[in-house]
Parts: structure tokens; sequence; C-alpha cells
């Protein structure tokens, strides 16, 4: 168990003295009280715990200077908060002051002119403003983040949106959002899907200079350029299949072909799909080719990604989410 769940439990140690018990289950339920003060003033929190700790009293009559010193820390700490309060209003939390307060020290002393990069996170970010920003990661499961989408939180959904806007409206000239075509994620390579957000944002307001910028290459692309060489005969593909249902499974698509082992199995990242199991889920990656074809798929219910070979898998396609 934890320090804190021992402390709650002191009163159960016959080692302590019910004095020591007694104070020791006080300070775990004080702490208890501090843990819940997640929102509202960070000033007015930072004076209740300095005040119920008495923290500075034992600093007071000391003549050492360090103690001296951890008296001015203290209070500089709660000049701080108070600002932090002032500047952010009813917006304050104590997971803000603390991500704020993080990073304040580097970059208060930062020399705008020394061209140097400011490395911080979104919350940090907020009240700053450069010339040009980078927002790195503009990609569903990361902006918004993974665990708000999955759990489908729309107070979340809507703080995701309003901590992006933070970020774009941090650059003062130019602003630049990326997205990695494929990153790892446990181990295996997974094809990125672009954040909701940026299909929010005016497209006369995009200076890109070429589409591939934003563009996730599927595996459909792959499918022309390997007709284009000549690796793919498509009459012979019509042939083999002159006509397929509007919902289809992999396996659909690949019997009574004989020329199933060149034929794409139809599923894209970011598409929908529903599992006679499983239910409803997203297709976050492919590998593979042919037979071999692997979809990883995440089930709306689900933590963790399933793996289907698809050929023979029953998936079936319900269109781009």
């Amino acid at each position: 168990i934890s320090l804190l769940e021992a402390a709650h439990q002191a009163a159960d140690c016959p080692k302590l003295s019910k004095r020591a018990a007694t104070m020791v289950a006080r300070f775990a339920k004080m702490i208890n009280g501090f843990s819940m003060a997640d929102s509202g003033s960070v000033g007015h929190l930072m004076e209740s715990i300095i005040d119920s700790t008495r923290l500075i009293d034992s600093w007071k009559e000391s003549p050492d200077e360090d103690d001296q010193q951890r008296i001015a820390n203290v209070n500089e700490l709660l000049s701080t908060a108070r600002k932090y309060d002032d500047i952010y209003g009813e917006e304050t939390t104590l997971e803000g002051f603390l991500e704020v307060s993080t990073l304040a020290s580097a970059t208060d002393q930062l020399d705008a002119d020394a061209g140097r990069v400011t490395l911080m996170t979104l919350h940090a970010a907020k009240g700053l403003e450069y010339p040009v920003v980078f927002i790195i990661g503009v990609e569903q499961n990361l902006i918004p983040h993974e665990r708000v989408l999955r759990e489908e939180l729309r107070d979340g959904l809507e703080e995701e949106r309003r901590l992006f806007f933070v970020g774009i409206t941090r650059a003062e000239q130019n602003l630049y959002l990326t997205q990695t075509r494929e990153r790892s994620l446990r181990g295996r390579p997974w094809r990125t899907i672009t954040s909701d957000f940026l299909k929010e944002i005016d497209v006369k307001l995009n200076d890109q200079t070429t589409d591939e910028l934003f563009e996730s290459r599927s595996h459909f692309d792959e499918f022309v350029e390997s007709v284009k060489r000549g690796e793919i005969d498509i009459a012979a593909l019509k042939a083999a299949n002159p006509e397929r249902p509007l919902l289809m499974t992999g396996a659909d698509l690949l019997k009574d072909s004989p020329q199933a082992a060149e034929i794409p199995q139809g599923f894209s990242v970011g598409m929908r799909v529903r599992h006679p199991r499983y239910g409803v889920g997203t297709v976050m990656g492919i590998s593979g080719y042919a037979r071999k074809r692997m979809v990883n798929v995440l089930f709306d219910d689900a933590d963790e990604p399933q793996t289907f070979v698809a050929a023979h898998c029953p998936l079936q396609p319900l269109g781009l989410r």
C-alpha cells in the first residue's frame, strides 16, 4: 500500500503510541482534504496549506540563514500562486499552476535574440507569445487525446479543443502544425489519422505549398501505384469480381478470385468497422500484403487493439469516421 494509505491505518499499528497514531491519522486526513481541492483559487489553497501545516512557524525563530531562505521561498511561491490566480481567473487549477511553474524559471530567463528553441507543453504556453510556433503531432489520439476519444467525454473534448486554440494563438507571425505519417506504438508501426480539429480551421488560412504536408498516405495509394507499375492486372480483377456487395468483409473481397493474392483488402486507416463479437471500432493500422495483410482495430469498448488477418476476418467496413 502507499504511504498515505498506511497513514490512514496508523491506529492499527501496535508499534505506534496512541498520540503518534492520532497525529499521523490527522495528517493523512489533512492531505486528503488538500487533494480534493483541484479547482478554485490556487493562492487560497497555498495559504490553507501553509496555515494548516504551520510550515513557516517552525523556521521563524531559527537563526539559521537556510531557514530564513526557506521562508522567503515559501512566500515567493505564495506570491506566484496569487499572480497565477490574477492572470487566469476562473480557469485556475492546481495542475495548470504546477505545469506553468515547472517551466516558469526556464521561460522567464530566455533571451529572445539568443537563437534558441523553447520547448513546452500547451498548458505551459498560456500567456506567452512567439513569432514562430510549431505544434507537433496534430493527430487523432494525441490532439485530441486518445482517452477523451475512447471514453467519448464531451467536456474533455471541449477542453482539448480549447487547449489546441491556446497553442495556435501563441503564434505572432507563423504557425506550423505537423503530423507524422507513421508512429511506433507498442513496438508496431501505425499510420496516423489527421486530427479532427484541423477540419475546423478555415481552409483559406492554410498556407501549405504541397499536398504532402498533411497527407496521411493510405494503402489505396499503394494499390494505385502497383497498378501503374503493371504489378496488378485490373482487367483480371474486374473479370474475377464483376459485382460486389455494398457491405463487404475482408473475406468477401478475396473469395472466388484467381488473383486473390494481389487484391487489396479494402481497409484503410481511420475506417470504422463492425465485428460480430467485439462491436464497432476504428482501424488503427495495417501491415503486410495480400493474404498476410493484418488489420489492427481499436474497438470502442476496449483498451487494447485487436489484430486480424484481413483475408479471413469478419470485419464489415462502415466508412471513415
